[in-house]
Parts: structure tokens; C-alpha cells; sequence
């Protein structure tokens, strides 16, 4: 894995920028330099320099992923293969990244209310 994707493995739920709903990683494809790579490279970026990089090093992984909820949490059962993204497109999915701060504060505002009314009729 490249240090980029080095975290996610098959099995886990994201976010992606690109697309709206929850994702599960299907494959974690890795990819490394080609010659050919390394040429193009130095065509379209000569301010790259392409000794640093040799062919065989690895770099971002494509991360195949397949739909299995809308935005809003609903799953969806037959969902179509959803192509592959780059890791700078996806984030793992995270309560305090799904949950809106405003509900996650009324939770904690309800749990505390009910440790107060505990406390003082147990």
C-alpha cells in the first residue's frame, strides 16, 4: 500500500468527494511505475525530476468501491458496481464525520439530563 491508502483495507466504509452515499472497499488495486510512466513524466512535467522515481516504485492505489446507502443512511440492496477512486477522493467513514455536530450535541445533552434525573430520583 502507498502511504496514501496505507489505512483502508476490503471491508471498510467511506465517504468519496466525487459521489454522494456510503461506499464499502471492494479492492485495493496497487499500482507501480512503468517506463512508460516515468517518460510521460518527463514530457508532461519537466519541473519533475524522474531519477527520484524508479520504475517498480508504487504509488497511489485505485480503490474499488461499491454503493451501499444514500447519503442519508438508507441502504440499497442491489447496488451497481461504482467504479474506482483515488485516495485523495475517499475518506473513511467516521461517526463524527456522518453525524451532524448538532445531533451528536443533543445526544450528549439528553444523556447528561438523564444522569442528572438519576441522580436525583434513582
Amino acid at each position: 500500500m502507498s502511504e496514501f491508502d496505507k489505512d483502508l483495507k476490503v471491508g471498510d466504509l467511506l465517504v468519496v468527494t466525487c459521489e454522494k452515499g456510503f461506499f464499502k472497499v471492494e479492492k485495493v488495486e496497487q499500482r507501480f511505475y512503468t517506463q512508460a510512466d516515468l517518460d510521460r513524466m518527463g514530457y508532461y512535467h519537466p519541473t519533475v525530476n524522474p531519477t527520484n522515481i524508479k520504475v517498480g516504485d508504487e504509488y497511489t492505489s485505485i480503490i474499488h468501491c461499491r454503493r451501499v446507502a444514500k447519503d442519508n443512511g438508507t441502504p440499497i440492496k442491489h447496488s451497481k458496481r461504482i467504479g474506482a477512486f483515488e485516495p485523495c477522493h475517499v475518506s473513511l467513514a467516521r461517526e463524527e464525520k456522518c453525524i451532524p455536530k448538532t445531533i451528536r450535541e443533543h445526544n450528549e445533552t439528553i444523556v447528561r439530563l438523564k444522569e442528572l434525573l438519576q441522580a436525583y430520583h434513582p
